[in-house]
């Protein structure tokens, strides 16, 4: 019933990611002392990537690949699903509450409504979550390289444009930090009890972010925020290897290509 009340397998996907051009995932601040728009950093001044924003940008990035035709469907026949559209989106907020009370008045168990979720939900619910379920992908936050970090901060300048005239919108001018390029972030994820679709849909998102096909943070349409993968290895346990993986002997991490290509063949994908 359960996405992890028994043990299946388990993921774990590391290496670095490298900033290709520089990084500005804003802290939310306002400026009024100092530099406006901060990046998110740590309590030393350290840059990172939050693991929600790795999350948010890999779905969203999936979500444009739900009408691709080889790529794998769930035993509902299920792909994707929207996750900010409310019509096309898996047990939205209308339909939740439904699902809750009908069936507990029908005297439904627990088990059998947490069946019921997961047979409505898509496989990047399965993998990212959704309103009534835990995604099986956790996302750490990646903490910056030390050495490949100057510990500085690029400052750049922005103005508002006008959406209707196309023009630089008068007195609006501001402020905003960037992480530098060429510095670099450790990272990783772990996924617990994937099915043979989940794995495929999980690897194309993380190749696509592995090759540079995807940016993170905010400002892309002015360059920042593309990123390429570097040195990734992939860990899997399963009941028949537990032990050797956790004490990670010789031959249990691959690397990510060599775990990725037997999944992509049948998508006839280059890789």
């Amino acid at each position: 019933m359960s996405q992890f009340h028994l043990f299946q397998n388990e993921l774990s996907v590391c290496g670095e990611v490298h900033l290709v051009t520089p990084l500005h995932i804003g802290a939310g601040n306002n400026g009024l002392f100092g530099v406006g728009n901060e990046v998110v950093k740590r309590a030393n001044g350290a840059p990172y990537i939050p693991g929600s924003s790795l999350k948010g940008t890999l779905r969203s990035v999936l979500e444009r690949l739900s009408d691709v035709a080889t790529l794998p469907k769930s035993a509902s026949g299920k792909s994707a699903c929207i996750s900010t559209d409310d019509d096309h989106f898996c047990l939205k907020d209308s339909q939740k509450y439904e699902v809750r009370d009908i069936h507990f008045r029908n005297g439904k168990q627990a088990e059998e409504i947490a069946q019921i979720v997961s047979n409505e939900s898509c496989i990047l619910c399965h993998l990212f979550g959704n309103t009534m379920m835990a995604g099986k992908v956790q996302f750490f936050d990646s903490e910056v390289v030390l050495d490949s970090w100057g510990g500085r901060y690029d400052h750049r300048d922005g103005v508002g444009i006008d959406r209707d005239s196309g023009t630089t919108k008068h007195g609006v001018k501001y402020e905003f930090e960037a992480v530098p390029a060429g510095t670099a972030f450790h990272f990783s994820l772990r996924a617990s009890n994937l099915t043979d679709e989940e794995k495929v849909w999980l690897f194309v998102g993380l190749e696509l972010l592995r090759s540079g096909e995807v940016t993170l943070g905010g400002k892309a349409a002015r360059g920042l925020g593309k990123v390429e993968g570097a040195n990734w290895k992939v860990l899997e346990r399963n009941p028949n290897n537990f032990f050797a993986a956790l004490l990670k002997k010789e031959g249990a991490e691959v690397p990510f290509e060599s775990y990725a290509t037997p999944l992509f063949a049948p998508l006839q994908m280059e890789v």
